[in-house]
C-alpha cells in the first residue's frame, strides 16, 4: 500500500513538473499591436513611432525609417534593444515587450 502511494506521488510530481516545463516553453507569439502600444508609451518621446505622430527628437530615427533599413533584422533590433548604449535610455522592458516592439517595427516595412 505504501509503495503504491509513493509511486503515485512520484508520478504526480513528474506530471506536474512536465506540465510546468511545457507551459514555460510555450511563449506568446510576437504581437505588433501590443508593440505599437508599448512604443507609443515608451518610445514616442524620442522617435516617431506611427504615421500620425508629428513630433519627436530630430536625431532619433523614426520607426518607419528603422524598418526600412536593410540591416534592421529582428535579431539585430533585439541585440540593439537589449544592450545598454549611450544614445538611448534603458526602459527596463521585458523580453516579450521587446519582441512585441520589434514585431511592430518589422510590420512597418515597405
Amino acid at each position: 500500500m505504501m509503495r503504491r502511494v509513493f509511486t503515485a506521488s512520484i508520478l504526480a510530481i513528474a506530471l506536474i513538473a512536465t506540465a510546468a516545463g511545457i507551459a514555460s516553453a510555450q511563449k506568446r507569439k510576437p504581437d505588433p499591436v501590443n508593440g505599437l502600444r508599448l512604443s507609443t508609451m515608451w518610445c514616442s518621446a524620442c522617435h516617431v513611432v506611427n504615421p500620425v505622430q508629428v513630433t519627436a527628437l530630430a536625431d532619433a530615427p523614426s520607426f518607419a525609417g528603422i524598418a526600412a533599413m536593410y540591416a534592421s533584422s529582428p535579431q539585430r533590433l533585439s541585440n540593439y534593444l537589449t544592450a545598454p548604449h549611450a544614445t538611448m535610455p534603458t526602459q527596463g522592458l521585458g523580453r516579450q515587450q521587446i519582441t512585441d516592439i520589434i514585431a511592430y517595427i518589422v510590420s512597418l516595412r515597405p
